[in-house]
């Protein structure tokens, strides 16, 4: 495991580079390199990046937002935690952990990074998931968002396709101005890596989104040749993916979503919606797809009287249902600031069932929170909550 150091304290520097030094990690200080930042984006090849700070300030938590945006490295801050918000103002800005720097630094590094040893044989830092939409297109933009969004606050980001050949949307929801689209990469015979990583763009949650094609015409169907390139250019990163589709049944070969590890339909659940949604189930399951591997996230407005989730299961040949029940304050006032609900509104009841949907399609089980980060958290109450 290589990391870097930046710090504009000298003893903290070196007390940093020390500590991690002996707990067998190969560091180097860059403090005094003018030109590190730019070399660290360039550098695929650093896996930690110790940020030194001695008072918290907002040119500190800009430069953590600057890194997050442009390397995959995990950013451990180093600093005071006389003030509990500095932790979770770290973290929303894209640190993977905040360590005390009083504490034992002998003793949390070598915590830290068996922690992120545990984690990278995890399902969430290679997962594909694909989000159907089997009405509203927004609806499946929602639970894109924020499986995304939630596999970036869990592995540090996650790569988000729109893969949409009429018109794009997500980026307008997140408040980003893409330089690249999916035009620009259709527009060669080939896609490298280099074309993946110059078209995908940053957001301050960790998630970054290749944006949606607006060329195509509406009843052209178009051949997909950038799912497989972005799936290797995430896998090869250890990085999670969620790729949110249009009507698959207009323009896209179900080769697509094959290359997916899972399947999800979003639904209302109204009768026409849920017979939708069958319709597209039973086109999955011909398709020799295995059913646990395809679920359903039902989306719930009105909090109204709806079929129960037994006889939906049923309807729908016993596939994994997972109710979300949409709170209009947090999704109107989360989409008009540009960010994902459960960034926004981490402990509202919505953000709980858009975390536990995606953690439980993705296999994993939530946790206890442990470790310092997450102890200031629990407190703060914006822990993780249990899946049921």
């Amino acid at each position: 495991m290589f990391g870097i150091v930046y710090s504009d304290d000298a003893s903290l520097d070196a007390t940093i580079l020390e500590s991690a030094t002996l707990c067998g990690i190969d560091c180097e200080s860059v403090s005094s390199d003018p030109d590190w930042i730019d070399k660290a984006r360039k550098d695929s090849t650093i896996d930690l990046i110790f940020i030194g700070i001695r008072q918290a300030g907002e040119a500190n938590l800009g430069l953590v937002r600057r890194l997050a945006s442009s390397t995959d490295a995990r950013i451990i801050v180093v600093g005071p935690v006389a003030e509990p918000g500095v932790v979770v103002e770290c973290i929303r800005s894209g640190a993977y952990d905040y360590i005390d720097v009083h504490g034992s630094l002998e003793n949390e590094i070598p915590i830290l990074v068996s922690r992120i040893k545990s984690g990278s044989h995890s399902t969430a830092n290679t997962s594909a998931i694909a989000v159907l939409t089997t009405g509203d297109v927004s609806d499946g933009d929602l639970v894109a968002i924020n499986f995304a969004a939630d596999f970036a606050q869990v592995s540090g980001t996650c790569n988000l396709l729109e893969l949409r050949f009429w018109g794009s949307a997500m980026a307008a929801r997140l408040q980003l101005d893409p330089q690249y689209s999916m035009d620009d990469l259709l527009a060669h015979p080939s896609i490298d890596d280099q074309m993946i990583a110059e078209a995908l763009t940053p957001h301050p949650s960790g998630v970054k989104l290749l944006s949606g094609s607006r060329g195509a015409p509406l009843d052209a169907p178009v051949l997909d040749t950038v799912t497989r390139p972005l799936l290797q250019h995430s896998r090869a990163k250890n990085v999670p993916t969620v790729i949110a589709f249009d009507d698959y049944t207009t323009h896209h070969h179900i080769d697509s979503i094959l290359q997916c590890d899972s399947i999800v339909l979003c639904s209302r659940l109204d009768v026409a919606a849920l017979w939708r949604t069958k319709y597209r189930l039973v086109r999955l399951l011909d398709a020799s797809i295995p059913i646990e591997h395809i679920h359903v996230v039902t989306v719930d407005f009105d909090n109204g009287v709806h079929p129960d989730i037994r006889d939906i299961r049923k309807a729908l040949h016993d596939v994994k249902v997972y109710p979300v029940s949409f709170d209009p304050v947090p999704q109107t006032v989360s989409t008009n600031l540009g960010q994902p609900v459960i960034t926004r509104y981490p402990t509202s009841g919505m953000s709980t069932q858009l975390l536990n949907a995606r953690r439980l399609i993705s296999g994993e089980v939530p946790q206890e929170p442990t470790g310092f980060r997450n102890r200031i958290l629990k407190k703060l109450g914006l822990a993780v909550a249990h899946a049921n």
